[in-house]
């Protein structure tokens, strides 16, 4: 279940990026793809071999179906086909099975969410969510979910106190709001994995790594926060400078970032910021 984005500890992050990394070998190994080409598709293909889900959903709000559908003729299977067939014409292995009508203050809170019966995992997804990339990014943080319950004990049951959470309106606990940052972290590290950003960010601006990855600019904006502040260990401010140069595509402070990180020839105190 995605949430705003939330600043994490060094640790924390390195911690993400050896399960973001772990990932990655085995997509790599099993599609016998060089890390830096890995791209959602791969991603996506991969988690729900390995992890599930064993069901898709789909959930909107009546509001939603009333100015979408006349009211007494509404047909879920229409949405259901749209959904589907933007699977797969994106190869996606997901499909689709029902539609649930949920509360509209849910609805615009939450991306997806996920379950887990006695066995595997249920996905469901928003099918308000306007954007493709959203959509891709949620169906990430979902199966991230479903990858790290293979492997942790407890770890389901912490996911069913997020969606009880959710449902009541209730804000996280503190546990729980870093279980939601580690995934949302581990779900961008595997969009835009770091050896192939480290390549791409010298040579094209924001608007182009957004097309490149399928990102949205705010998923776009918190990557390069996190590639900033923790992989070159920018301060905070500088960071948040640092993003919003490409952001605003500042050329001149732009080249010296890529100075920076290509060479590391420059010294931080050397950037305007």
């Amino acid at each position: 279940m995605t949430i705003e984005y939330q600043t994490i500890s060094h640790d924390e992050y390195d911690y993400c990026n050896e399960i973001a990394n772990d990932i990655l070998e085995g997509i790599s190994n099993k599609y016998n793809v060089a890390k830096d080409d890995i791209h959602y598709k791969y991603v996506i293909d991969y988690l729900v071999d390995i992890a599930g889900p064993s069901n898709l959903c789909l959930f909107v709000s009546k509001k939603f179906c009333n100015s979408s559908f006349e009211f007494n003729k509404i047909n879920p299977n229409s949405l259901k086909i749209t959904y589907n067939y933007k699977f797969s014409t994106q190869k996606i292995p997901l499909h689709a099975e029902t539609i649930d009508v949920l509360s509209g203050n849910f609805c615009q809170i939450v991306s997806g969410f996920t379950i887990f019966p006695q066995d595997g995992s249920i996905m469901f997804l928003n099918a308000e969510t306007r954007t493709w990339a959203r959509t891709i990014f949620t169906i990430i943080h979902e199966l991230v979910h479903s990858y790290l319950a293979t492997s942790r004990p407890n770890y389901k049951k912490q996911v069913a106190l997020i969606n009880q959470t959710n449902l009541k309106g209730n804000p996280y606990p503190e546990d729980l709001q870093l279980i939601e940052a580690e995934t949302n972290t581990i779900s961008s590290l595997l969009y835009a994995p770091t050896c192939s950003l480290k390549k791409e960010i010298l040579k094209k601006d924001f608007s182009e790594l957004c097309y490149q990855y399928g990102m949205s600019y705010s998923a776009m904006h918190n990557r390069l926060f996190n590639y900033f502040y923790h992989d070159y260990n920018f301060t905070f401010y500088s960071a948040k400078q640092a993003v919003f140069s490409f952001r605003n595509n500042n050329k001149k402070e732009i080249e010296k970032l890529r100075k920076l990180l290509n060479t590391e020839y420059l010294e931080m105190d050397d950037l305007f910021f």
